[in-house]
């Protein structure tokens, strides 16, 4: 059974290619089995797999204008607009509190980690703490200071005398 053989156009239309691009490859050796024939040239399905192409590949989509934006108003395409740069400002902002976020927790995680270790060794102690040293008992005189009863003063005006 013979195998599949395209014309130029052919080729083309099944590679998923241009005309002048199934041309180069022509010319440029890549497909040593094509013949030239009176009506032009036959390539066998091999010489085209052999140069990499894909046969009956989908073709590109084709070329339609995007509908709706260009049928807009001026007034609908600068509303647009506004919402677009009021989204991005918001996604911005937004952007800005979590990374703000990310920075405070991280702080609070350092300095709840050093409130930790702070305990730790406020908390931690020999297993059998030593009962206190007393101190010598203060004698009466130590503990209540002896009250001197004052002189009565004299006036300033009568100092003089």
């Amino acid at each position: 059974m013979e195998r599949p053989r395209f014309s130029l156009k052919d080729a083309a239309a099944a590679c998923g290619v241009s005309v002048s691009t199934i041309r180069r490859y022509r010319e440029g050796g890549r497909f040593p089995g094509a013949e030239k024939v009176d009506s032009g040239w036959l390539i066998p399905l091999e010489d085209l797999l052999a140069a990499g192409l894909r046969v009956n590949a989908p073709s590109g989509p084709d070329e339609q204008p995007v509908s709706g934006v260009s049928d807009l108003s001026e007034g609908e395409r600068a509303r647009l607009l506004r919402e677009l740069a009021d989204a991005r400002h918001a996604q911005a902002l937004a952007e800005a509190d979590a990374r703000h976020l990310r920075d405070t927790v991280t702080r609070q995680d350092a300095h709840l980690g050093d409130l930790r270790r702070a305990m730790l060794a406020l908390t931690a102690g020999p297993a059998s703490t030593p009962e206190p040293a007393q101190e010598p008992a203060l004698s009466d005189a130590h503990e209540h200071p002896v009250s001197v009863p004052e002189q009565p003063r004299s006036r300033w005006w009568a100092r003089g005398r």
